[in-house]
This record gives C-alpha cells, structure tokens and sequence, in this order.
C-alpha cells in the first residue's frame, strides 16, 4: 500500500509539473510572437490565428496552442490521479477545451475579413469554443473542489479566475457585434480589441491551469515521503 500511494503521487506531481510548464510555456510564446512580429501582426486587433500568414509566426503560435492543450491534458490526468472527482461536467468542458485548442490549429482561420472555406468555419467554432468552454468547465469543477477538504483553498482562486474568462468572453462577443451586425451601431467606437481580450482570455486560462497544477504539487507532495518521516512530525517525543 505504501509504494502503491508512493507512486500515484510521484505520478500524480509529474504531470502537475508538466501541467505547470507547459502552461508557462505557452503564455512565453504568446508574449515572443507580440514582441518578434509586432510590425506583422497587431496584437491589440488582431487574433493569434493571423501568425499563421507571416513568416516564421505560424510554427510558434501552432505550439503555444498545442502546449496550452497538453498542459490541460496533464492537469486533468493528474487531479483524477489525486482522487478530485472530475467525471461528468468538468472532465467534459475542460477537455472539449483543449479539443478546440487542436482543432483551431489543425484548420486554420481565413486571411479574410469574413469566413469563406469550411476549414475557417471550424476554426471560428472552435475559437468560440475556446473562449466559452473553460468558463463552463471552471463553474461545473468549483463544486467538486468544495467537497474535497484537500482541494477547498484553491476553489475560491478558481472561481474567481473562471468569473474574469467569463467576462472577456462576453467582452470578445460585445466586440464583434459590429462584424456580424454592421447596421449596428459600433460598440468599439472604431477601436477593435479583439486581439488583445483574445491573448487577455488565453492568460487567464492558462492561470486556472497553472493555479490547479500548483494545488497538485502541494497534495503530491506529501505521498512522496516516507511513511516513518510523515508519522515522525505528529508522533510525540519519547521521554529518557
């Protein structure tokens, strides 16, 4: 029994630190293509999907979407290794998430201002998925960390990491109502922030991530040491 806790819990702090640094990593990307093609394409205005068209920008973006999925893949796997009970509504957002996260990649946007070929309209789908998906998952999970007395501290950071990706899905929506409807009057008052809520979404997601995978390595942790060391810390002192 002992080496079996043993190894759940290595395992279970391995993918928390893969979890950890992917998400990292992915967020490093973001902020290296703002900087390295800031003359291409215009962060505030425009979506992450518009490296893909500029030399060189696309291998990066395509990775920073692909390591923010896997960074989730390996949080999920992990939390059900620490026993969180994740089945049903948040295993099923929550990965659907980082689905759309492959998806989007696999089909890429059109280089026009409107959607004509099938593969920008699954990339549209899948970007809507993206920005709804990890709010879903975040409210259906905040329950499940409730119940959990190891989990209970981080349901509050949780909470309220998934209200702020909320709110900047609504806001990306709010933003282009003028795209869809332009008889409409313009809620951007001729500024577009698109791009910016969209990086401003991806940052937060991938705090939800990296906030969880901290929690993890903190109840992983403990399995790791030995049985006689864990007791030795509340057992009391023999007495000469």
């Amino acid at each position: 029994m002992q080496r079996s806790g043993l190894r759940l819990g290595l395992v279970s702090l391995v993918l928390a630190l893969v979890a950890l640094v992917a998400a990292a990593r992915a967020l490093g990307l973001v902020v290296y293509l703002a900087v390295a093609f800031w003359s291409d394409v215009d962060p505030i205005s425009q979506p992450l999907s518009m490296y893909v068209f500029v030399d060189g920008g696309g291998p990066p973006a395509d990775s920073a979407a692909l390591t923010l999925a896997a960074a989730m893949v390996a949080l999920l796997l992990g939390m059900a290794r620490a026993g969180v009970r994740l089945r049903g509504k948040p295993a099923a957002y929550l990965s659907a998430w980082a689905g759309c996260l492959v998806v989007a990649t696999v089909f890429p946007t059109d280089r026009s201002p409107s959607v004509e070929t099938v593969a920008g309209w699954i990339h549209q789908i899948a970007g809507a998925g993206f920005l709804a998906l990890l709010a879903m998952g975040g409210w259906a999970l905040v329950p499940r960390l409730r119940e959990d007395p190891a989990w209970r501290p981080t349901a509050g950071v949780v909470r309220a990491l998934t209200a702020w990706t909320a709110g900047l899905a609504v806001a990306y929506v709010v933003s282009r109502l003028g795209d869809w409807f332009p008889d409409l009057v313009d809620v951007t008052l001729g500024f577009d922030p698109g791009g910016l809520l969209q990086r401003l979404a991806l940052t937060v997601d991938a705090a939800v991530i990296g906030a969880l995978a901290i929690h993890l390595i903190r109840v992983s942790w403990p399995g790791l040491r030995p049985h006689g060391e864990r007791g030795s810390d509340s057992a009391p002192s023999s007495q000469s």
